[in-house]
């Protein structure tokens, strides 16, 4: 198993089960031609921590950290909307500092820590391009975990069924498809529906997100027209709105629940979602 650095010409071979802790600040280490799981400790400044294909385990320390269960990857090609063809399931910390966190295809674990944090469940963001008619994804049905932890922070799940949890601060929480379980936490935090992705096919049914702690000083943000329907509470002081779309055949398509106990009222809730769909 061979690490290399970006600093120096060092390499490292270690046993496939030794976890491996680079104890000099570097810029870039990556496992090329893995054999089995490995577990990476990121040191104390900005480091790229590329894993391999395998399920990975990759600790970023301090820092502002960019964390990658497999595939090397530039800021570049992340705006440019590549895939992370990476089908393990790996587990990211980001710990302190503001941190990117790109999983793969397969079924990962994202944890911020503190500081401002990016954590992107499938990666990059697939481009329609790339996408062809009938295709059947990859992606994990079972989704991803994303915990933002402190800080603002940016999360955005795969077409899995991914849970999102925001934190502590101002988070922007997007579940990215499939049937998302989407919790806030403190703060004033934003939901973000994109219509399309939720909208059920032959291929992929059911699809909704489910926001679990909606506030007032929260943000709904739907990218299409939506209907609102009023929906009875699922249990004591949990109120409950329901969001639809029009499908082709005319009947409504449900795109997202959204849950509180903050509001007086259901009625108090839709007021509050609709303000939100309105703009107001």
């Amino acid at each position: 198993m061979t690490f290399r650095s970006l600093i120096g010409s060092t390499s490292q071979v270690k046993s496939p089960i030794t976890p491996l802790k680079n104890l000099q600040p570097i810029n870039t280490l990556t496992v090329s031609a893995p054999t089995a799981v490995v577990t990476i400790y990121g040191s104390t400044g900005n480091d790229n921590l590329l894993g391999g294909f395998f399920a990975d385990i990759i600790y970023g320390g301090d820092g502002n950290d960019l964390l990658s269960g497999g595939t090397t990857y530039s800021m570049a090609s992340y705006s440019s909307g590549q895939y992370i063809n990476d089908l393990s399931g790996d587990t990211l910390y980001g710990e302190a500092g503001n941190d990117l966190l790109l999983g793969g295809l397969g079924r990962d674990s994202l944890y911020g820590g503190v500081g401002d944090d990016i954590l992107d469940g499938y990666g990059f963001k697939p481009q329609l391009s790339q996408v062809a008619v009938g295709e059947t994804f990859p992606f994990e049905i079972d989704g991803n975990f994303l915990d933002g932890g402190e800080g603002n922070d940016l999360l955005i799940g795969s077409m899995g069924n991914d849970t999102l949890t925001g934190g502590t601060c101002n988070d922007v929480l997007n579940g990215g498809g499939g049937r998302d379980l989407i919790t806030g936490g403190l703060g004033a935090d934003q939901f973000v529906i994109n219509v399309e992705s939720y909208r059920d096919s032959s291929i992929f049914p059911n699809l909704y997100a489910k926001i679990l702690d909606f506030s007032l000083e929260d943000t709904l943000r739907v990218d299409s027209p939506v209907i609102l329907q009023v929906a009875s509470a699922d249990s004591a002081n949990i109120n409950q709105v329901n969001l639809y779309t029009t499908s082709a055949s005319g009947s409504l398509d449900l795109i997202a629940m959204v849950q509180s106990s903050a509001f007086a009222s259901v009625g108090d809730l839709a007021s509050a979602v609709m303000n939100d769909l309105l703009g107001l």
